[in-house]
């Protein structure tokens, strides 16, 4: 059902922007440049993120990127062609179209204000946005269940990350000369089957402070150690009087710093309240040690 759930939202997205691909002034992709993202909280602990990796002419490849609990289940690319005509546009309709009703509404995200063009066909209901990059997509809704929820944007430069859009704090890039990349412990694990680092990383910003401990190999109920997963128990304070958001990565490093696997970290955090949550994260390869990098603390 999740899956299902992931493919149907993609789809939607892109569809979206192929439909509005001839409007320059709506479609936030006839304005699209490499390194623009955008990424989304959605149902059961999944997330989605989209970035632009090319642009050739008229022509934008997207990448979609899905998670659940933090690590990515499934990566694919997919190419929006800007001068394409909508699928069917000369075809003559079946049935009569669904009714349709366009309004206008105004969202807060990350601390920014974004206008949004809201559509509403049946219960199902999506926001857009010219401000936001790559899709426009804010939200989407069917019925009272929100599939899909805009949790922040913004654009990469060469060789590095830049800041989410919105919030008050600027983002920490992480590595180890970072103010909040944190120490390391430098046990070598071979992909999970070796001896695991002992202890956990931590970083502070902005007053949330969060700590991943390793919990070893991930293992079915049964016992048996799967392949490819390790388990890491994450705990985040938050000491401000107001609720934060906080929105992060546990990285896997290997030898000479290669990247080894991530986990996404996303908590929502009650003031002055701690929050424990546990993340399966994939390996791609051998690692010999582990940091958690705070990315962005937002102010909802």
């Amino acid at each position: 059902m999740t899956r299902t759930l992931v493919a149907g939202v993609a789809l939607m997205v892109l569809s979206c922007m192929a439909a509005r691909a001839e409007d320059a002034w709506k479609n936030p992709l006839a304005r699209a440049k490499v390194g623009q993202w955008v990424e989304y909280k959605m149902p059961n602990e999944m997330g989605m993120k989209q970035s632009i990796t090319k642009v050739d002419g008229k022509k934008v490849t997207i990448k979609t990127e899905t998670t659940m609990n933090g690590s990515v289940v499934s990566s694919s690319e997919a190419v929006v062609d800007l001068e394409a005509k909508p699928a069917g546009e000369a075809a003559a309709p079946a049935a009569p179209a669904p009714k349709v009703e366009v309004a206008e509404e105004t969202l807060e995200v990350a601390g920014k204000k974004l206008k949004c063009r809201v559509t509403s066909v049946g219960e199902a209901k999506t926001w857009m946005s010219e401000d936001v990059p790559v899709n426009g997509l804010v939200k989407t809704r069917t019925g009272e269940m929100v599939a899909m929820e805009l949790v922040g944007w913004g654009e990469d430069a060469a060789g590095g990350g830049a800041p989410n859009a919105g919030g008050a704090d600027a983002p920490n890039a992480g590595g180890a000369d970072a103010p909040n990349a944190g120490g390391g412990a430098d046990a070598p694990n071979a992909g999970g089957a070796g001896a695991a680092p002992a202890g956990g990383h931590s970083a502070s910003q902005a007053g949330v402070t969060v700590q991943a401990a390793d919990e070893g190999p991930m293992k079915t109920d049964s016992g048996t150690p799967v392949k490819g997963f390790h388990v890491f128990k994450v705990t985040a304070k938050n000491e401000n009087k107001e609720k934060k958001t906080l929105k992060g990565e546990l990285k896997l490093i290997g030898a000479g710093g290669a990247a080894a696997g991530s986990c996404t970290i996303y908590l929502e955090l009650p003031p002055g309240e701690t929050v424990e949550k546990v993340l399966n994260c994939k390996e791609v390869g051998a690692w010999e040690k582990y940091e958690v990098v705070i990315e962005k603390i937002f102010n909802f």
